[in-house]
């Protein structure tokens, strides 16, 4: 950020904050007037002047007591009095006696209060015990019996009670018709009382919702700093609406205090979260000071509590309050954004009311117009409630526009899959017609090719005989056909295959004599039975029936096919040809190329293959092939078949 938009920055902050400061003093203002209107009402007898007295009796001290003149209202912190108690008289004069129900209306006092009128108990604001009823916020009102008031001198008197000596207070007191004095003081109690019941409320019902969000968010600690300041806040503001404190007077008093304190100690970091600044050292200052004061409340004498919490407790509450506000502002200079004014705004809210409750407590100004503080919170509330609002729309927009994005991405990625999907099908197409156009041409080479290559020297060798070249052509067909068969599809079911094999060899056989047995059973399938490994298949076993017809004078082949376990346990197909011919030494096995053509074909089949003889006792050729385990076995089931 250059200097230029570095000042005209600061230059805009100036005058929103002037702007903000402004509001907040114009809101507490208007507070302030409808507090007035409704403690000072036009209709109504208005009491102003008075006698009293010091008296810790609960009845009328009696006439001859001594009775000092004083004017109303009666601040005990501008006039101390020895005492904790006064006893307040009126004297009124009343032509005749009223024919319709009057009241009487206090729209101040300071903690508690009867009314006796004639020597008559018109009620009070709750207990006069410790702990003592707290109605500094709340107004009285009692009717007048009919016939109570009498003509002439009536005489009115006032018990109020306060915690301290000098934390006592009475406004004007005024008597009246109850259908014009009624509806003035409940104005007055909705405004001062019941409304401050449904924004604590509404503060207690936002701290659940967000502790439940941080809850459900851990990693965003912003709910949980908010939560917080929220419920030091309403530990404050419920001595506006508790009447009778649970705790205990004194107990009660240091609780709401210490929230106090701890109220400055948890906006600060709520704040420096909500900007992503953090001051370490400023938050562990203040959770030493909180941590002090509160340890101080809790230990000092009942005698020093009011005068503690109203002289230092409030004051350094204030000045700590300050510091968010300030980070608000230098926060704002560099980065202006609508989420920081409007935090900003209810910073001057609080901070202004907060001044304001302080000069009260201290007597600066007068005590009557009452404190504000509480009020302060639904405006900051309603505020925040709009930034979350606000940035779950944003977040909600930004997911949507994320999506969109990517879903637009997945289909292009998708098109793009397809794309290269189908150029590598057709690569594997062109890739499978060229390895079997490689595998046909050199199965024909190695088979039907050497074929004629014999059937050619045959034919030029005029020794060669019509029968030698009929064989050498058999052969040559032979082949040809086992390499038809191998391309055909039996879906991994060897029986299939090995039927083929037998349909091409069986007449051979028999044209030489030799009669063929075949024996077969229940047997898994073959997976991955491809046409080149199949042509390995039929190839093994026509070079053994080639052999067995050229060499081994047999009258009997036996073809076997079963499961079969090898050695290592594994479940496998067992091949198993078996002649009862001259059979052949075990050099001549070495000698030959044909085991090695078998086990290698074997070995590209994954199996395993032999040849076994002896002379005089036949041949045997063998293949095993491996087949994957299954629930049940296959071996197992075969073995049970058989």
């Amino acid at each position: 950020m250059d200097l230029r938009e570095y000042s005209w920055n600061t230059l805009n902050i100036f005058f929103i904050s002037l702007l903000s400061l402004a509001l907040s003093i114009l809101l507490l203002w208007a507070l302030i007037l409808v507090d007035q209107h409704l403690t000072w009402l036009d209709d109504g007898l208005e009491l102003n002047q008075t006698e009293f007295t010091e008296s810790d009796a609960a009845t009328p001290p009696p006439p001859n007591s001594t009775w000092y003149y004083r004017e109303i209202p009666d601040d005990w912190k501008d006039q101390p009095h020895n005492g904790n108690s006064i006893w307040y008289r009126f004297r009124l004069y009343v032509a005749s006696p009223p024919r319709q129900l009057w009241g009487i209306y206090l729209p101040v006092i300071q903690q508690n209060a009867s009314v006796w009128l004639n020597g008559e108990l018109l009620g009070d604001g709750g207990s006069f015990t410790d702990p003592l009823a707290r109605n500094w916020n709340r107004p009285l009102y009692f009717s007048i019996p009919r016939g109570l008031i009498r003509a002439g001198e009536n005489l009115l008197q006032v018990r109020v009670k306060s915690t301290g000596n000098n934390n006592g207070l009475i406004a004007p007191v005024f008597l009246a018709p109850a259908e014009s004095l009624y509806p003035g003081y409940r104005m007055k109690y909705f405004f001062r009382y019941t409304l401050l019941q449904f924004i604590i409320l509404s503060l207690v019902f936002s701290a659940l919702l967000l502790f439940t969000l941080f809850s459900l968010r851990p990693a965003d600690r912003l709910y949980a700093w908010f939560a917080f300041t929220l419920t030091v806040f309403v530990l404050y503001s419920l001595k506006f609406i508790i009447i009778e404190p649970p705790l205990g007077g004194l107990a009660w008093d240091r609780l709401n205090y210490s929230a106090l304190i701890w109220l400055p100690y948890c906006s600060t970091g709520f704040i420096q979260r909500f900007i992503g600044q953090i001051n370490r050292n400023i938050e562990l200052l203040f959770l030493l000071l909180s941590t002090l004061v509160t340890l101080i409340l809790l230990m000092i004498p009942e005698s020093w509590v009011p005068r503690f919490t109203a002289s230092f407790v409030t004051s350094l509450a204030l000045i700590m309050g300050g510091y968010p506000i300030y980070r608000l502002i230098h926060y704002l200079v560099a980065n202006p954004r609508r989420d920081t004014f409007l935090l900003m705004t209810g910073g001057f809210l609080l901070g202004v009311f907060g001044i304001h409750d302080w000069l009260a407590v201290n007597g600066f100004i007068s005590r009557i117009q009452g404190l504000f503080l509480p009020y302060s919170s639904p405006p900051g509330l309603i505020l925040f409630a709009y930034i979350l609002m606000r940035r779950f729309v944003q977040a909600s927009n930004e997911s949507e526009r994320l999506n969109r994005t990517l879903q637009q991405e997945i289909e292009r990625k998708h098109r793009e899959l397809e794309d290269s999907f189908e150029q590598m099908r057709e690569l594997e197409r062109r890739n499978a017609i060229t390895e079997e156009r490689s595998r046909l041409m050199r199965d024909m080479h190695d088979g039907m090719g050497g074929h004629l290559v014999s059937l050619l020297s045959r034919v030029e060798d005029e020794r060669s005989s019509s029968t030698d070249i009929a064989r050498e052509l058999r052969s040559a067909l032979d082949d040809l056909r086992l390499m038809i068969d191998s391309m055909e599809d039996v879906e991994g079911d060897l029986l299939s295959l090995l039927a083929m094999l037998r349909d091409r060899i069986e007449p051979r056989l028999k044209s030489t004599g030799i009669r063929l047995v075949w024996k077969t059973r229940n047997i898994p399938p073959l997976e991955n039975l491809s046409p080149e490994k199949a042509l390995h298949i039929l190839r093994i076993f026509q070079e053994a029936f080639t052999n067995m017809i050229k060499h081994s004078k047999a009258c009997r082949v036996t073809m076997d096919v079963r499961t079969h376990n090898n050695e290592k346990g594994q479940c496998g197909i067992l091949i198993d040809c078996r002649d009862d011919g001259q059979g052949f030494t075990a050099d001549e096995v070495r000698s030959g190329r044909g085991l090695i053509n078998i086990q290698r074909r074997a070995a590209l089949l994954g199996g395993v293959a032999g040849i076994d003889g002896h002379p005089g006792r036949g041949c045997r050729v063998w293949l095993w092939l491996p087949v994957a385990r299954k629930d049940p076995d296959p071996c197992i089931e075969t073995a049970k078949d058989s």
